[in-house]
């Protein structure tokens, strides 16, 4: 599978307000989405995923809750 949405992210390769983009190229089958659910292609933990799902305004602190653990890593 190529990098998640939520990799891209941390990496700065995409940002926040780019998610639809990459729930469209799930829709669309691009490379690296086959066989794989919506949450993994984004990069979600089972919590995040329901968390954003619940409030999609939440993708900011998801991310920046993943920036904070890998720099405690």
């Amino acid at each position: 599978m190529s990098k998640s949405f939520i990799d891209a992210c941390l990496t700065g390769e995409a940002h926040p307000g780019d998610i639809d983009d990459w729930v469209d190229a799930w829709h669309d089958s691009q490379p690296g989405s086959e066989a794989v659910s919506l949450d993994q292609f984004l990069g979600f933990t089972e919590s995040e995923a329901a968390r954003w799902a619940r409030n999609p305004s939440s993708l900011s602190r998801i991310i920046e809750g993943r920036q904070l653990a890998e720099k405690r890593a």
